[in-house]
């Protein structure tokens, strides 16, 4: 069953139907004329639409909020400095540096379209960032 089935059959529904359409035909046949009798319909009908609440305004779904770190900006910062060093690693660890800018790129991906950062995605860019950061030398 659809949801248009539901709110069509549901008793709110039909009652208020019954009630608008026993209101309007109460007063056709007092009308004139076939043309004065739609258009009182219709500026009834408008005017019964025009009138129902409006629509509520519902709660949004949160992710919990242990799941949640303050900012997405921690993440990008991590995310550039990796790129930075990636870019500057000697020849020997290219191929880790590829490899970790990749998955790096990854996360800030994930992390721009939910827009937070979840503690394992700061936990796994930090742990990148470390690793990359043991090929340079003081």
């Amino acid at each position: 069953m659809t949801i248009e089935d539901n709110v069509r059959d549901s008793k709110a529904a039909i009652a208020l139907c019954e009630t608008i359409g026993a209101l309007i035909e109460d007063a056709l046949p007092e009308l004139p004329s076939d043309e004065c009798r739609r258009k009182f319909w219709t500026l009834m009908r408008d005017l019964v639409a025009r009138n129902l609440p409006h629509e509520p305004e519902l709660p949004k779904e949160e992710k919990p909020k242990s799941h949640r770190t303050p900012t997405q900006e921690e993440a990008f910062v991590i995310i550039e400095e990796i790129e930075e060093l990636a870019n500057s690693i000697c020849e020997a660890g290219e191929e880790f540096a590829t490899s970790v800018l990749e998955k790096s790129r990854d996360i800030g991906v994930s992390v721009e379209f939910a827009g937070w950062a979840a503690e394992g995605q700061l936990a796994a860019l930090t742990n990148m960032l470390e690793g990359l950061q043991r090929w340079f030398h003081d």
